[in-house]
């Protein structure tokens, strides 16, 4: 029982003087030699009773220095020290001046004094510690002491009720001390019940020391009335050790303190002293004392107040429970409850082998839906939606509302994801009804599938999170997860780790394959297209589609068309210097359209290789439109001024505008190869490749037709009278080796187009 350790040293050295003196005098009187000296030497008894003081006053010192310590109850335990001093009083008063005097006399105000200063002391203790407590736990303090109370009463209390002869006042004061005492027991019970795991060594340490307490004055008040007490004797130790165990316990923990505390059930206090009180109430049957029978009856009526307490507050847990894994608005399950769900699949998947999978539904337009009708309508629709899901999914399915408008779902029954998603997308397509409006949305579904695709929660929403905005972007309606599409997944990070270290090697391992363009008046090469590709060491030659997304969307795009500019513009001075003149187009990415800093970076490159500007043309797709217009107008008259031929690349596709081609210094039209591949057999389409001819034509622009991959297309294209063309028919993107040495070689581009 030794008290926590990082004592200061004067609490070491009394602790220890305190203790030992505790020892010695208890075997001095419990020997019969050492009793009988002290007995009959009026000298060694002196020394006894001045020892003996010394331990007690060390104790009550050790107490003091607990209570100048402490930053927060210190006045409970000076209260708590001025009992043991009330005590010794008393004790003195009994020896020298009471003794002899019947009772009440003056040591019994000194030894009653104690009471009051240790009730006070233990509650300023109490409330310090305890705090806010909620009314379970009173109950259960309460539950505890009044059972301890009815134990002690029955057990001890009432055979010392039995004090024999005497006036009223002495028999009052006599009962007054196990009364007390009862009182005390009950008190700190009930308190270290209220504080449970709480309560710490040191709140036991005072239990023990009260314990022992009363057990001493028990025994003090059968002796005194039986005639059988005599001082010094083994009984006067049990207040010495009473009051040590008081000063152990104010240097151990009090516990932690204002800990969150559970009331739902019942606890280990209530229950037994419900069990105890029984015991007594059986026991006291036919007694003549009420107390142990009214104590014990209190227990019990209060321990049944506590069950009904503690179903109360398991039912408003539940609900509480319930709320919190509930979506307010729908009335659906909620995001926490969403992965409360998705957690058990592994078990459930090895129970049963079933396949599972996590859906995400994301509202198309819901947007619209609220800027256009404001958020009441927008709330109504997504109450009415929730509906709509439940009926398309199997019955053990789980559908929650996780924020906004997206809902995920945990597909368990017999319905595969794919299914449900497919049912989903045309359930949520026909028309709501609400607030005698129709609103029509659409949905974009993303599935994972357990356990390809993940096996807990998390991963499985973050890749059925990819999959839905793939559904959104290709408006598929839904889509399942495809490692390919992912840009958080493994391969791709590495894909783009290793990227970054070719452009920050100046671009070594990306190699640009030039696609020739044909002019469909004289059947010459009028240019090629530089396209780039990369050498990956283990992967082999990697196309434009496998890298170049990866670029765009982690702002690599600059590096990469800066390595293409160079390398696109130094060729084409190594075949100008060998008397071939072929310009050179390179694409531009829209992001780059509006960079200021371009139409120098371009000056640099042309004047490094003392080429002149008509040798390059930069071809911009549509998408430049949905940045900075009036930065991109800028830049591309910048570069127009230097000499730099723009062309719009992929027209027809983006978001055409006449207004642009009428602003914006463009030179040529690139139809899209979707034009192209179907004009052949579509009339429609071969008309709007007519038109679009004409329509350059009447602007001034020259028309390059893209994706020409047969000579029927090839035909068609010289009757609508466009001016070029481009495509595997004509030939494949080759390196500019094998261009260079057909060039050399004076090819026929018509013969060239039969051999590519």
């Amino acid at each position: 029982m030794a008290p926590r350790t990082g004592l200061p040293r004067a609490v070491r050295r009394l602790l220890a003087f305190s203790t030992a003196v505790a020892l010695v005098t208890t075997v001095v009187v419990a020997v019969p030699a050492g009793k009988h000296l002290v007995h009959a030497a009026g000298v060694a008894q002196t020394v006894y009773e001045v020892v003996f003081y010394l331990g007690a006053f060390s104790m009550i010192g050790v107490i003091v220095m607990r209570a100048r310590s402490a930053r927060e109850g210190r006045t409970g335990w000076l209260l708590l020290s001025l009992g043991p001093v009330s005590f010794l009083c008393g004790s003195t008063v009994f020896q020298t001046l009471a003794a002899g005097q019947p009772s009440p006399n003056l040591a019994d105000l000194f030894f009653l004094a104690v009471y009051p200063l240790t009730f006070a002391g233990l509650v300023l203790l109490f409330r310090r510690q305890a705090g806010r407590t909620p009314a379970a736990l009173w109950l259960d303090g309460l539950v505890g002491g009044l059972g301890v109370g009815s134990l002690g009463a029955r057990y001890v209390l009432q055979p010392v009720m039995h004090v024999g002869p005497g006036s009223a006042a002495a028999v009052t004061t006599t009962l007054a001390y196990p009364v007390c005492d009862l009182v005390l027991l009950i008190m700190i019970v009930s308190m270290i019940g209220i504080l449970r795991h709480d309560a710490g060594p040191q709140w036991f340490f005072l239990l023990a020391g009260y314990v022992v307490l009363a057990g001493t004055d028990s025994v003090f008040l059968i002796q005194t009335s039986l005639g059988t007490y005599e001082t010094p004797s083994l009984l006067d130790h049990g207040w010495q050790v009473a009051f040590m165990l008081v000063a152990y316990a104010g240097w151990n923990r009090p516990g932690r303190g204002q800990s969150k505390r559970n009331v739902s059930s019942l606890s280990v206090v209530p229950v037994a002293s419900a069990l105890a009180a029984t015991v007594v109430l059986v026991d006291s049957t036919g007694t003549t004392q009420p107390l142990p029978t009214l104590l014990a009856a209190g227990t019990v009526v209060l321990t049944l107040v506590r069950l009904a307490v503690t179903i109360r507050e398991t039912t408003r847990l539940a609900h509480t429970d319930r709320l919190a894994r509930t979506d307010e608005l729908t009335g659906l399950a909620n995001r926490r409850a969403f992965y409360e769900r998705a957690r058990v699949l592994s078990s459930e998947h090895a129970a049963t082998g079933a396949q599972h999978a996590v859906l995400l539904v994301d509202l198309d337009r819901f947007k619209e839906v609220n800027d256009s009708f404001g958020h009441l309508v927008g709330d109504d629709l997504l109450r009415l939606v929730g509906p709509r899901l439940a009926a398309q999914c199997g019955p053990g399915d789980l559908i929650a509302r996780l924020g906004g408008d997206e809902f995920g779902i945990v597909v368990t029954g017999s319905l595969d994801g794919e299914t449900v998603a497919a049912r989903l997308t045309r359930s949520l397509e026909q028309p709501f009804v609400l607030r005698d409006l129709t609103v029509q949305i659409s949905a974009s579904v993303g599935i994972a599938h357990f356990p390809e695709d993940g096996t807990d929660g998390a991963t499985l929403l973050q890749r059925a999170d990819v999959a839905m905005y793939v559904a959104k972007r290709t408006r598929t309606g839904w889509r399942a997860y495809d490692a390919a599409e992912d840009p958080n997944s493994p391969e791709r990070l590495y894909l783009l780790d290793a990227l970054r270290g070719v452009l920050a090697d100046g671009g070594r391992g990306l190699e640009l394959h030039y696609q020739p363009k044909l002019g469909l008046g004289d059947g010459r090469l009028t240019g090629v297209e530089a396209l780039v590709r990369w050498r990956h060491p283990q992967l082999g030659l990697l196309p434009p589609a496998a890298f170049l997304p990866l670029m765009e969307e982690y702002g690599l795009s600059r590096q990469l068309t800066e390595v293409v500019l160079r390398e696109g513009v130094a060729q084409c001075a190594r075949w100008r210097a060998q008397g071939l003149h072929m310009p050179v187009a390179v694409n531009l990415p829209p992001a780059l359209c509006s960079d200021p800093a371009l139409p120098s970076y371009v000056r640099e490159v042309l004047d490094a290789h003392r080429l002149p500007a008509t040798f390059l043309e930069l071809e911009i797709t549509e998408e430049f439109l949905l940045g900075d217009l009036d930065g991109a107008r800028r830049v591309l008259r910048e570069l127009s001024d230097l000499g730099v031929r723009v062309s719009i690349d992929d027209f027809g596709t983006g978001y055409s505008s006449l207004a642009y081609l009428r602003d914006l210094p463009v030179v040529q039209l690139k139809l899209d190869r979707t034009f192209v591949t179907g004009m052949e057999d579509d009339t429609t389409t071969a008309a709007l490749v007519r038109s679009t001819v004409s329509l350059s034509h009447s602007l001034g622009l020259e028309m390059v037709a893209e994706g020409v991959e047969t000579a029927a297309a090839l035909d068609l294209l010289r009757e609508v009278g466009c001016d070029q063309a481009q495509g595997f028919h004509i030939g494949r993107p080759v390196p500019a080796a094998e261009i260079t040495e057909w060039l050399l070689a004076g090819g026929d581009a018509d013969e060239e187009s039969k051999t590519a």
